[in-house]
Order: C-alpha cells, then structure tokens, then sequence
C-alpha cells in the first residue's frame, strides 16, 4: 500500500505516509473533516496530546524539545521511532518473519539509485517458508514510485540460483549486463534502503550459528 495514489476526478491522494509533521497535518484535516461518534472518543481525545482537535486550529505539542517532561504530551518523534524499530520485528522462531535492513553497502556509502549493486545470498537460508528482498525509497520509506517491481524472493518465478546454492540479487536502474530474474529497479536519482526478510526464521538465525548475510556490494 505505501505509494499508492487515488484519483477521484481532479483530485489526487498521495497514500504514501509522511515521516515528519505533514503526516499529522494531514491527520489533522481528515479528524477536522470527519464526523466522528461518542464512542470514537477513547481515540479522539488521545489526538488532543498531539495538538489535534476537532475545532480547533492544529498545534503540534512538543515532546523531544522537553524530554517529554509534560506528562500529558504523548511520546512521540525520537521516542517512538526507537520503539518501532525495535519492537516492530519479534524474533519467533519457525512463525512469523524477522527482517534486517540495510541503507549503506559494504564500503558504508549510502546506496544511490543510479548505481548497481548485488546481494550474494548464501544457500541454505535458515527459514521454514521463504526470503526475500525489497527496494524502499530511502525519503519516503514506501516503495519506489513507477517501478516493474520491488522486490525478488526465493518463490519469484525464474531466479537463478549459483551452482552452490547461493543466490546474485542486484539493485541498480537498468538490467544491462546482469540477470534480469534477479534484478531489483532502483530511481536513478534518488537513495533507497533495502529490507531482506526472512518467513518463518529458524532458531539458528538468532543464535547467529553457520549462516550469516553479507553486505551488499557495490559491482
């Protein structure tokens, strides 16, 4: 869903989520826009710490600039983002999935979209179901726009495996010159950050024992 835009006549909506405060400007409007019933109040007044109320003009409240010292200001920026990271991604064996992301290559430079690049993933994956790998915008964090694809998984039809096993995924903006089944589009013009996940992990990959994932190279 990140990335997706909706046309309505004239009108545009850019689904793609904002990480900064036009994300809650924009939650501003649509509670200002909404109606909203007595029991949907357990939410509304919980937006009331954000500055956001029905009727009233929006005004973010601080929170990070205090270190969160007015308990009736939410936790949120800095704090909350830690907490995401964080938690977002349990380690559950054999269920579930558990990802590893990765924004700089193996030389620690930032990944630029008009460049190409290539993930060598070892044979032997430690998973029950399946891998995969896919391109973020690095501003956005949604999907890089206008794109064939995002992403290639060990179930992705055609992909060519190395006589050990292992597998060759590039990220870059053409396909010149290396497999096409394997490659990943990035925006010439733009950064990305790659997010490799694992489907139903297995126990070893968090005991960190035989496999490991290296990092992405520069070709």
């Amino acid at each position: 869903m990140h990335g997706l835009r909706i046309r309505a006549a004239d009108v545009v909506f850019d689904a793609t989520i904002p990480y900064d405060v036009r994300f809650f400007e924009s939650l501003a409007r649509m509670v200002e826009s909404q109606p909203w019933l007595e029991r949907d109040r357990a939410m509304i007044d919980t937006l009331r710490t954000l500055g956001i109320e029905k009727g009233k003009a929006f005004n973010l409240m601080g929170g990070m600039q205090s270190s969160f010292a007015d308990p009736n200001h939410y936790p949120l920026d800095g704090r909350g983002t830690t907490y995401a990271m964080a938690f977002f991604c349990p380690k559950q064996s054999g269920s579930g999935s558990y990802y590893l992301m990765a924004t700089k290559d193996s030389q620690d430079r930032p990944f630029d979209g008009g460049t190409m690049y290539c993930l060598r993933v070892p044979a032997g994956v430690p998973v029950r179901q399946y891998w995969s790998a896919t391109v973020y915008d690095r501003a956005t964090h949604g999907l890089v726009r206008d794109m064939q694809r995002a992403s290639r998984s060990s179930q992705s039809p055609g992909l060519q495996v190395n006589h050990d096993g292992s597998v060759d995924i590039y990220f870059g903006p053409t396909a010149q010159g290396i497999r096409e089944s394997n490659w990943v589009p990035t925006a010439p013009d733009g950064a990305f950050e790659v997010l490799f996940r694992f489907y139903g992990p297995e126990q070893s990959l968090f005991e960190k024992k035989g496999w490991r994932l290296p990092d992405i190279e520069k070709v």
